[in-house]
């Protein structure tokens, strides 16, 4: 990991105030899948399945926080929401108020 990228994950670490046991995780997570394929010198494995866990793990806690905020919506309410809190502009606008440039 260079110089830059390591700055950038101490600060998101910062941000959000959560501080990363393993950052070659982290950095695998959070790097684009072309990225093994253009650096294959820097052993980066591609990052498939950690977009495997982090989606379950993203789905299971939407769906435990909307369950819980909202007991009163049918399971398709429910499934909708999920599904629109999930989505990729929703989680930019999110990520984008970390500042990272990812």
């Amino acid at each position: 990991m260079m110089i830059k990228e390591k700055k950038n994950f101490l600060r998101f670490e910062k941000k959000i105030g959560y501080s990363f046991k393993n950052k070659d995780l982290l950095f695998q997570a959070l790097s684009h899948s072309s990225f093994a394929y253009e650096n294959p010198k820097d052993n980066h494995s591609d990052n498939e399945v950690m977009e495997f866990l982090g989606d379950s793990v993203l789905g299971f806690i939407l769906a435990d926080f909307l369950y819980q905020t909202y007991p009163e919506l049918s399971e398709g309410e429910l499934s909708k929401l999920k599904s629109q809190a999930a989505n990729t502009t929703a989680l930019f606008l999110l990520t984008k108020g970390t500042g990272q440039p990812f």
